[in-house]
């Protein structure tokens, strides 16, 4: 008898690699649109069972819930999303420096849970498509 792990083929792509310095060099040089994707926030259960994806990439004035952290539990609307430090400022999360100005605390996306989507064209057209091949 032939062991079975001798009879099945691993698939192998010589394009993808292992090595951590490879796999940073290319975290941090990538492109804005390559951000986007990356910088994906997980979506409410309500949200998962209406649109049938798990995450989608986070933008501007979309509300969401910190559900790790020191902010954890906190909700709040998404100010900016920084693609060059992989963070994103959320208005009711700040912080005052010594001099008496207010500034946002940044945080990671992976962090956040989403609760409402803004909803443009683009987003639209992506939630149809997807929910067209689950059904």
């Amino acid at each position: 008898a032939i062991p079975i792990f001798k009879l099945i083929k691993m698939k192998f792509n010589p394009n993808v690699t292992k090595s951590r310095k490879k796999n940073r060099k290319r975290y941090f040089l990538s492109s804005s649109q390559e951000k986007r994707k990356i910088m994906s926030s997980p979506l409410s259960k309500e949200l998962k069972l209406k649109y049938f994806i798990k995450s989608i990439p986070i933008r501007k004035e979309d509300e969401i819930l910190v559900v790790r952290g020191l902010h954890k539990g906190e909700i709040g609307k998404v100010v900016q999303c920084q693609r060059k430090i992989f963070k994103i400022l959320i208005d009711k999360i700040n912080r005052m420096k010594s001099n008496k100005t207010n500034v946002f605390i940044p945080i990671s996306p992976s962090n956040v849970v989403i609760t409402k989507l803004i909803l443009n064209s683009e987003r639209k057209n992506f939630l149809e498509k997807k929910k067209k091949k689950k059904n």
